[in-house]
């Protein structure tokens, strides 16, 4: 073998053993605390935060470094680490103000980890290990309801919760899998896997119950075909129709049959098999198309008339809201300090019903942080989103970019900051808009 070939293999080699460990890293970002009740109780904080930590700096020393997107959201989250921890000094007595300032240290470390240990050149494996995380919590989930049978729980019924101990949560990271799994296009196995992924995290979001999620998926479907190419976006919507089709039936199946152990297991299995080997919808005639969406309608249909699944919870958000905004209008200048909305609550709300979070990151805010808190949360939103349409058409992006807009949905109607799980998933996607691009006349492998 010519010298020039065996530098070629050794090239290629060292190029697989990058993206092996960008996916690692994506992988973890769930992983590491998916399986731990989401990490709400933040019993691993300090480990990743150092492990996060020390990623950065390896990163750093090899090269890594930040674009202006990742270098304006990395700054925005360490000035909101330091609002956080800083509110100490006039938080309420009682606030969590450390809690929440170490949660908020985890994310910063974690976002460092994933900008500077990454690039544009293994975006597409970051994400990749994303999925591949968020998928193995949903066959977890199933599987612990599967042996366990059909578990009631005092305050979420007979919801899908497990691992994460709470099913918005859930029902949020499997949508996010649902768009990544859907938009990120890759041929042979690896697609199909891809696809499976999507329609069974579609039944993982239907046992979940979370309306809120299901509304920021379709937010996000809408930002997936928006942000693509325009010659992709017809077949994006396929693929979307489809996941949403067979991880649908499979939903209406386990609940029609109030499915548990085996036959749901069986379930999950055909809703991901048949999603993996149909022909790619993208690749569909366009009468197969107009078939496709004719029949989701009627699925649709049958399903909202047939099954009206009872609805096992109770929100309060509104009252929430009103309790936090009442806060802010009385504190208007810092806000009660960070982690003291649950005294909010105390005060505020009825007598007997103990509440910890504001349900919404920004009302959040605004009640624990003030005006300035409120800013750098949005800035923090913002700056992705922006990267990616300012970026729209890279497919890669576009991906990203829609995920994280359905964070930034569901982040507004629920305590996703709170469950650090659901948080670093959208960090890495975050990161994959906001990588640096690549100097010109590089070769990239997207």
């Amino acid at each position: 073998m010519s010298a020039a070939r065996l530098v070629g293999r050794d090239r290629a080699l060292r190029l697989d053993r990058r993206a092996v460990s960008a996916a690692a890293l994506g992988a973890s970002m769930v992983l590491s605390v998916g399986l731990t009740d989401g990490g709400y109780y933040g019993r691993t904080s300090t480990a990743l935060t150092i492990g996060f930590t020390a990623v950065a700096v390896l990163g750093a020393m090899h090269g890594g470094g930040l674009g202006r997107g990742g270098a304006a959201a990395l700054g925005v989250l360490v000035a909101l680490f330091a609002w956080t921890a800083l509110s100490a000094s006039w938080a309420v007595p009682g606030s969590l103000v450390e809690q929440e300032a170490s949660r908020a240290l985890l994310y910063t470390s974690a976002l460092a980890a994933l900008l500077f240990a990454s690039d544009h050149r293994r975006r597409r494996a970051l994400l990749l290990g994303l999925a591949a995380g968020i998928a193995v919590l949903g066959l977890v989930a199933v599987c612990m309801r599967a042996a366990s049978g059909e578990v009631v729980d005092r305050f979420y019924g007979t919801l899908l919760e497990e691992p994460l101990g709470y099913p918005n949560a859930l029902g949020v990271l499997a949508a996010l899998g649902v768009v990544v799994g859907v938009g990120l296009e890759r041929p042979g196995i690896a697609g199909r896997a891809l696809r499976g992924s999507a329609a069974f995290l579609v039944l993982v979001l239907g046992l979940s119950g979370s309306r809120g999620a299901a509304l920021a998926l379709v937010v996000a479907f809408v930002m997936l075909v928006a942000l693509g190419e325009p010659g992709t976006r017809p077949g994006i919507a396929l693929r979307a129709l489809a996941a949403l089709l067979l991880g649908g039936a499979a939903w209406a199946g386990a609940v029609w049959t109030d499915a548990g152990g085996a036959w749901l297991v069986v379930l999950a299995t055909v809703a991901w098999a048949g999603a993996a080997l149909m022909v790619d919808p993208a690749r569909a005639p366009a009468g197969a198309a107009l078939a496709s969406v004719g029949l989701a309608a009627a699925a649709a249909a049958v399903a909202i008339a047939v099954l009206q699944p009872v609805d096992t919870t109770t929100s309060f958000r509104t009252a929430y809201w009103q309790a936090a905004l009442e806060e802010a209008r009385a504190r208007p200048l810092l806000g009660s300090g960070a982690g003291s909305f649950h005294l909010t609550w105390e005060r505020r709300g009825p007598d007997g019903m103990f509440v910890r979070d504001a349900h919404s990151l920004y009302v959040e805010a605004l009640s624990e942080l003030g005006p300035a808190g409120l800013v750098l949360t949005l800035a923090l939103v913002i700056v992705p989103i922006s990267a990616a349409i300012r970026r729209r058409g890279d497919p890669i992006v576009a991906v990203a970019g829609a995920a994280f807009v359905l964070f930034a949905v569901h982040a507004a109607l629920d305590w996703d900051w709170e469950m650090p799980v659901v948080t670093l998933a959208a960090l890495g996607c975050a990161a994959v808009v906001l990588a640096r691009p690549p100097s010109p006349g590089t070769h990239t492998t997207d």
